[in-house]
């Protein structure tokens, strides 16, 4: 049993919150609502939805009767009594006043009820720099017959704690975001349980060479991170669709002009938002000179030649790099090496050895031929 509340009773929040730099403080204020037809000590008598104000906080400086009486009611609502709950626009509260010869019967709800939040309302993914709403969804209420009032959550986005308050806030991820899943988190406060799940903020990488030789097959290959469902597009730099695969392959068929003028494009759609995301690879078609060298052996035999050949594979090292290399039998004891080497300036060594070795032997091989060249590309006419 307890006091029946009346119009100009106070009722006080210790902890008052809406993520201000003041914030958190205590609030108190009167009711300013109560029943049309029903007065206690000449005053409006206060019902569980009336509403109060108080003073001072960052937001509505607003509050409402939460719980009343369970026995006693007015206007067919719960009779708000001294010491049941109030909740305040950053907080909980109860009224602290009341009459002191109108006692309303029923126990007082001594519990800290608050509403747990049951689900978020989100995008099912997000883009950097587009906005993003983030709202409460579903509610768990300790008394389903209340009207609940309005609720003020507290939103951390990828652990950061936004200025925000409210059951629906806009923002807007950036690029940092980008290729992860963001933790949201939605609070209540004052005992309720936060919710927190997760959000995709997909992105969208190539992979492949950014230089190749002129009729080289290109392969470049399309990662979204986090994982989503969707189909991929390739496209050249003409504008022709290439493929539509996670990796397109395809030929370099001119040389450039300049670095990076036949660039590779994927498009992404998103199964779940038709988003799409674009990404460009640049690519460089070059024509790599062919460099042919002769290597002189002292045998006067082709077929010992040959054989020597075979038994003793050549290794070109460009740049202390071994190469793809051809040697070939010319005459008796002359052999051509050709391999390919990019403009520039090189060191070029070439050798041979045995092909195969006992395991007892050391892996000896001879060096027919070291030097520094200079390879310089002749542009076709």
């Amino acid at each position: 049993m307890a006091g029946q509340g009346r119009l100009g009773d106070k009722a006080n929040a210790p902890v008052d919150i809406h993520g201000c730099l003041a914030c958190p403080h205590p609030v108190s204020g009167p009711g300013v609502s109560g029943s049309p037809d029903v007065l206690v000590n000449s005053r409006p008598a206060l019902r569980a939805t009336d509403k109060g104000i108080h003073g001072a906080c960052c937001a509505g400086n607003k509050w409402t009767a939460l719980l009343g009486s369970p026995s006693v009611f007015i206007n067919g609502k719960p009779a708000h009594r001294s010491g049941d709950l109030t909740v305040h626009c950053g907080g909980i509260g109860r009224l602290v006043e009341g009459s002191d010869d109108v006692i309303v019967g029923g126990a007082l709800n001594l519990g800290l009820l608050m509403p747990s939040i049951g689900s978020l309302t989100l995008p099912k993914l997000a883009v950097p720099g587009l906005p993003l709403t983030l709202s409460l969804g579903a509610l768990k209420f300790p008394t389903p017959a209340l009207v609940f009032p309005h609720l003020a959550a507290t939103w951390t986005v990828d652990g950061k704690v936004l200025p925000m308050i409210g059951e629906t806030i806009t923002i807007t991820l950036g690029l940092e975001h980008a290729g992860r899943n963001i933790s949201i988190r939605a609070d209540l406060g004052h005992g309720s349980k936060p919710y927190e799940t997760a959000l995709a903020v997909p992105k969208l990488t190539l992979d492949g060479p950014d230089t190749v030789e002129v009729g080289e097959k290109i392969a470049v290959r399309g990662t979204v991170s986090p994982p989503v469902e969707g189909r991929y597009a390739w496209f050249d730099c003409n504008g022709k669709r290439i493929g539509t695969e996670r990796t397109a392959t395809f030929v370099g068929k001119t040389k450039s002009k300049k670095d990076g003028d036949q660039p590779v494009e994927c498009r992404f759609t998103a199964s779940a938002t038709g988003t799409v995301y674009t990404e460009r690879h640049p690519i460089t078609v070059e024509k790599v000179p062919t460099l042919t060298l002769p290597i002189n052996i002292s045998l006067d035999d082709l077929g010992k030649t040959v054989d020597w050949l075979a038994k003793n594979p050549i290794e070109v090292q460009l740049d202390s790099a071994v190469v793809g290399s051809h040697a070939l039998v010319e005459s008796a004891g002359r052999i051509v090496v050709s391999f390919r080497a990019p403009p520039g300036d090189h060191a070029i060594v070439i050798s041979s050895g045995a092909a195969h070795f006992a395991s007892n032997q050391p892996k000896i091989r001879i060096v027919h031929f070291s030097c520094k060249v200079k390879v310089t590309a002749v542009e076709e006419t």
